[in-house]
């Protein structure tokens, strides 16, 4: 990664259940003046899975190519690539993609915010070494009334709950999980947020 970056600070993640407040959240931090977030990428579990025992950066690079998002982001391969390591792996890649996101915007730290991962945050912390996290919990009531209300499913539907049972599941297991990851693997770089005010905590 290039020293300005590198210099900013570790990249920033935004952890969250959806319809728990991590747009609102990346809005936020986004604002920041040497801050930038991106819209959801979704892209990073699944090119784990094809690179994690062949990490082979070009092949990666022409993977990437691929990939609606970067054009939406006004991120180039050229960008990415000029980034890069003589000796490049998956973080490397992944974060050159971020870096050049935020060079876009005239900022040079940057982070994510994606629900999906969630349910991957081990590929979190292989895409984001040493990245800060923070994790936005909703009362499970109040985000379960979000979901309900919801007109229109989001990308990855597949992965949407279905019904308001699988929902409540779905909320427990991803609240405790990252709780136990930023207990354990994230230790000392992960902090919970409420989107509740104080004031109506616990009620």
């Amino acid at each position: 990664m290039s020293d300005a970056v590198t210099r900013s600070g570790p990249p920033v993640v935004v952890l969250g259940v959806s319809r728990s407040g991590t747009s609102l959240l990346r809005h936020m931090l986004d604002h920041h003046s040497e801050l930038a977030i991106p819209p959801e990428s979704y892209f990073i579990p699944a090119l784990w899975d094809r690179y994690r025992h062949r990490p082979h950066a070009e092949a990666l690079l022409a993977d990437l190519g691929y990939i609606a998002r970067l054009p939406e982001w006004r991120v180039s391969m050229a960008d990415v690539r000029r980034r890069l390591p003589r000796t490049a792996g998956f973080a490397d890649v992944i974060q050159a993609v971020y870096a050049a996101y935020a060079e876009a915007r005239g900022k040079h730290r940057f982070g994510d915010r994606t629900p999906l991962y969630m349910q991957h945050l081990h590929v979190l912390e292989r895409a984001f070494p040493q990245a800060r996290y923070l994790h936005i919990v909703r009362d499970g009531r109040d985000a379960a009334v979000s979901f309900v209300a919801m007109r229109h499913r989001p990308r990855f539907s597949w992965a949407w709950p279905h019904g308001l049972a699988d929902f409540a599941a779905q909320w427990w297991l991803e609240v405790e999980g990252a709780r136990r990851f930023g207990a354990t693997v994230a230790a000392g770089r992960y902090r919970e947020l409420r989107y509740e005010c104080p004031a109506s905590v616990g009620r």
